[in-house]
């Protein structure tokens, strides 16, 4: 893998510098092969004193989380009425902020996905997962306490990192086939930052609106409006982050005023812009925040006002692992066993160049064929 010596490196690092604290944080870049599918890995060992809050923003990525150590509690960070608590869960695309909480050890790995990779990955339609955290169980069988044990046993970072490429690049392999219509609707979403019509968007496709948000819905889980309102919000909250002020931010990213967006982020992050700006300031400058680079995507919450305040005072008795979706398992089909060998090798001694366009598989070419839609 072109990128491995990077990451590597980077890992490696980070891990040395943090060991002392009882923190542990290695970030890994995707092979090539997975090129617009998966966004990174994270592996992650944490001793905590303590109860720790992070507020986790929408982003639109789905994150699969696999742990070892005590449990995380995530409760819906606007509507706080269901908690997930669990070592393990797969997170789906949000349209609010979710609250994650843990007072223990919190140690294990995080594979970052693109929805449309996620649809493909687990051969369930994504319009099912609702917004609650899900149990890998419900999507992957008996399979993901296999997966558990088998990342558990790794001797390092670097080898559970190679073993969750081998899956992931099995699975897509043989994972339904994604439109090349909700493909192209998608990366137009996120290029545009959210600032498209869904009517000029179906136009551009050839489908009614009805029947986009329908497909859409379910290979990417959520709506192209809602999708682009997480687009609008990320990229106000980058513009915040760098010092712009609340009402300049508002207007540079399409909202009619700023009630209109402090509005809107209420909604959809339960406290307002200047309540996040402050737990962003606050923030420990070494706490790795986001997830992704370019994106803003959660903060510690250290104010005992806002977010973290409507996060204590939900009660316990009201807090339930949400129901199952109906009808999911009977929606998964199986797929292939993973293979136990090492990972793929090639004419290149095994290393992937930056130019290997890897191989075709279904995936591929509904990316050539998203490609030869129009943009307007």
């Amino acid at each position: 893998m072109a990128t491995s010596a990077t990451g590597a490196a980077e890992g490696a690092q980070m891990g040395a510098t943090m060991q002392d604290h009882t923190h542990e944080l290695v970030r890994w870049p995707a092979s090539p092969l997975l090129r617009g599918q998966t966004l990174g890995y994270r592996g992650f060992r944490f001793g905590v004193l303590g109860t720790r809050r992070r507020l986790m923003v929408p982003d639109g990525v789905v994150k699969v989380m696999v742990g070892f150590g005590d449990l995380v509690r995530v409760v819906d960070a606007v509507v706080p009425h269901h908690a997930t608590h669990a070592a393990s869960m797969v997170n789906p695309v949000r349209t609010r902020a979710a609250v994650g909480e843990h007072t223990g050890s919190l140690y294990g790995v995080t594979v970052l996905l693109t929805p449309i990779a996620a649809y493909r990955l687990f051969a369930v339609p994504l319009n099912e997962w609702g917004e609650q955290p899900l149990d890998p169980a419900d999507l992957l069988g008996a399979e993901a306490a296999r997966l558990a044990e088998r990342l558990a046993e790794c001797d390092g970072w670097e080898s559970r990192f190679a073993l969750l490429e081998r899956i992931i690049l099995t699975r897509l392999a043989f994972g339904p086939a994604v439109s090349p219509e909700v493909l192209w609707v998608w990366q137009r979403l996120r290029s545009d930052a959210g600032r498209v019509r869904v009517e000029q968007l179906a136009s551009a496709v050839g489908w009614s609106r009805r029947h986009l948000e329908r497909r859409f819905r379910e290979q990417v889980g959520t709506t192209p409006k809602a999708l682009a309102q997480v687009c609008r919000l990320q990229a106000a909250l980058h513009r915040l982050d760098t010092g712009w002020s609340v009402a300049r931010a508002a207007a540079e990213t399409g909202y009619h005023d700023q009630p209109h967006f402090d509005r809107t982020f209420k909604g959809m992050m339960g406290c307002t812009p200047g309540q996040f700006r402050r737990y962003r300031a606050a923030a420990d400058p070494s706490d790795s925040r986001d997830f992704l680079p370019d994106q803003v995507t959660s903060v510690l919450l250290q104010d005992p006002r806002g977010c973290a305040s409507r996060y204590r005072l939900a009660k316990e008795k009201h807090l339930r692992r949400a129901p199952r979706p109906a009808g999911m398992l009977a929606a998964r089909a199986p797929l292939p066993a993973v293979p136990q060998a090492a990972e793929p090798s090639s004419a290149h001694g095994g290393k992937v160049p930056d130019d290997d366009p890897g191989p075709t598989t279904t995936a591929t070419r509904t990316e050539r064929r998203a490609q030869t839609l129009p943009h307007r």
